[in-house]
């Protein structure tokens, strides 16, 4: 997890200073991906909106994941399109992509909630992995949290590089079983 609530203007600089594409900072890297054509990382504004991002959220996680994505479970895919409609109204979920030429290559599904961003699931086109548009998406999403005074931003369980990357606290998940 990353802990927002203190040092805001070293995260702020962290994020802008990490080398994201080849030794490229946050700004330059962004310039990089612009000379390929439009891109642009931006929150859904609409429960419509998000909801036609949706398919390529799960389109993206089965071509990363193939027989192992969640959304190869029947009724997966279902499931998230409920969440979206139960707690867009609420203002407790966040879809957020990056997108180029118009076409999204890289989406987030993350949920709001007491002072905590959630990044619940997250996906990149694999054919973009050269221009990390993961790593882009998270550090526009952090810096939004930080913008909107949260006081956390979870990268959720796993022990994936990039969670170590953009982190500066690990919280522990236990299991114990009684009987």
């Amino acid at each position: 997890t990353l802990i927002l609530s203190e040092e805001r203007d070293a995260i702020r600089l962290d994020l802008a200073t990490k080398k994201y594409i080849g030794k490229r900072d946050f700004d330059r890297s962004l310039k990089y991906v612009e000379n390929l054509g439009p891109f642009k990382i931006r929150h859904c504004s609409t429960l419509e909106d998000s909801r036609a991002v949706l398919p390529r959220l799960f389109e993206l996680h089965n071509q990363r994941w193939g027989k192992e994505s969640k959304f190869n479970v029947e009724g997966y895919e279902d499931f998230y399109r409920d969440i979206l409609a139960e707690f867009w109204p609420l203002g407790q979920v966040k879809v957020t992509v990056a997108e180029l030429n118009g076409i999204p290559i890289a989406v987030s599904f993350a949920f709001s909630y007491k002072g905590t961003w959630i990044n619940n699931c997250w996906v990149y086109d694999l054919d973009y992995a050269k221009l990390s548009p993961g790593s882009l998406l998270i550090a526009f999403m952090i810096n939004d949290a930080l913008d909107n005074e949260y006081d956390e931003f979870d990268l959720t369980r796993g022990t994936e590089d990039y969670k170590r990357r953009f982190s500066n606290d690990i919280k522990h998940n236990v299991g114990f079983v009684v009987y």
